[in-house]
């Protein structure tokens, strides 16, 4: 199938900073880390279990979930496994646009190499953690806004793909408040 439609895919890194240091010490798999500095810069979906959240104070997430690993975080490493990330990401899209734990790139045209756009999704996804061992959700829309709706959507570890002409349904389904900005 020839797939004309403009598409736009989203990448996030699912709880990255936690993510990383889950994968880099063993012994934090499966239970609540917290990293961050005053606040929560990212947390594990285990800690996020408690009714943690990023930009939380760390006194409150101590009050919600006493048991949490807190790491004050390390940046440099986190960068390089973004990096390495958005390469694979390059190989997939034309003109990605980064930042720390997302990124934005225009699949148009480029869906059909990989049978359609929720299978150029998974593919990804499967490259992106048999290289780099960690989690992403992956969105695919025909603008950003909704890619990274659909990202969201599937958060953690999924590839939601809002056709095109199915937007309002899409998100006639969600709560208001799943709209970035609002």
């Amino acid at each position: 199938m020839l797939y004309r439609h403009r598409t736009i895919i989203h990448v996030d890194v699912d709880a990255f900073f936690a993510s990383v240091e889950q994968l880099l010490i063993p012994a934090l798999r499966g239970r609540p880390v917290i990293v961050g500095s005053g606040v929560i810069a990212s947390c594990s979906y285990e800690a996020r279990s408690f009714g943690l959240r990023a930009g939380m104070p760390l006194r409150e997430a101590a009050e919600l979930c006493p048991m949490a690993v807190r790491l004050p975080g390390q940046y440099p490493i986190y960068r390089c496994f973004a990096e390495h990330i958005w390469d694979i990401c390059r190989q997939y899209v034309a003109g990605l646009e980064t930042f720390l734990d997302e990124a934005y790139g225009d699949a148009t045209g480029l869906v059909e190499r990989f049978g359609g756009p929720v299978e150029m999704g998974r593919r990804l996804q499967k490259q992106i953690a048999d290289e780099v061992r960690l989690p992403v959700s992956v969105g695919l829309a025909a603008n950003r806004m909704m890619a990274k709706v659909a990202s969201a959507h599937g958060k953690p570890g999924g590839v939601v793909w809002i056709e095109p002409g199915r937007q309002r349904e899409f998100l006639s389904a969600l709560p208001l408040r799943k709209l970035p900005g609002v």
